[in-house]
């Protein structure tokens, strides 16, 4: 059992249609279909209502925290480190079968999870660089 639960049908057909494929190496197209569709899978499970609504009122406390003191709001490694680590622990667990480098997990999930919170309105940000002029 993954840190997501038991591993859907659709995430099972996927491992299987990677270890069947190529002769156990499979090609970069299938590699990066099952990629998106794990991510989906793992998100949708993740970040529930309750887990957004969690991230949110931390991040959310740790920027009005953050900003007195530093005359600028604070990058998201410096708002996320308010999270409980518990509501953060699936972008560590990089599950079994991952067919990326475990950074592209961790990405896609944190992604996902900072377009949730968007959506939910705890935050609002650009992708913009700062200008530090």
């Amino acid at each position: 059992m993954s840190t997501f639960g038991p591993q859907t049908s659709r995430a099972r057909r996927i491992n299987a249609g990677l270890e069947a494929s190529s002769g156990g190496a499979p090609d970069r197209a299938a590699r990066t279909t099952a990629a998106r569709l794990l991510i989906h899978d793992a998100a949708a499970s993740w970040l529930t209502d309750t887990v957004v609504t969690g991230i949110g009122q931390a991040v959310t406390l740790a920027i009005n925290r953050y900003r007195p003191g530093h005359g600028q709001p604070p990058t998201w490694a410096e708002a996320l480190t308010g999270v409980d680590p518990a509501l953060l622990t699936p972008i560590t667990m990089v599950p079994p079968g991952w067919p990326l480098p475990p950074a592209a997990w961790r990405r896609d999930l944190r992604t996902r999870m900072m377009a949730q919170l968007k959506h939910a309105r705890w935050v609002t940000y650009s992708t913009q660089p700062r200008s530090w002029e």
